[in-house]
């Protein structure tokens, strides 16, 4: 744990204990983190738009396919790519 951390986290026990953190919206419910913000923002971008996507991939154009391919590799490369934690 570095010094920031360090004071991070008293900062926060300190805003908890005053009460800072009590009544926000959303209390109580889980986050929906939906991406992952260590992948760069053009994969991000790209993996949105594959979630987005409610056509099926049977009814896509011959161009769409190999967009969605291509796409799809990029997305798999970075994530190998990705240091493990």
């Amino acid at each position: 744990m570095t010094i920031f951390d360090d004071i991070a986290e008293r900062r926060i026990q300190a805003a908890q204990g005053e009460g800072e953190f009590d009544n926000l919206p959303g209390m109580g419910r889980p986050l929906v983190i939906s991406e992952d913000f260590s992948m760069p923002i053009e994969v991000r971008m790209a993996h949105r738009r594959l979630l987005r996507t409610t056509i099926e991939k049977d009814r896509f154009s011959l161009t769409e396919q190999l967009r969605f391919r291509k796409l799809q590799r990029l997305i798999e490369k970075r994530r190998r790519s990705r240091p493990s934690c």
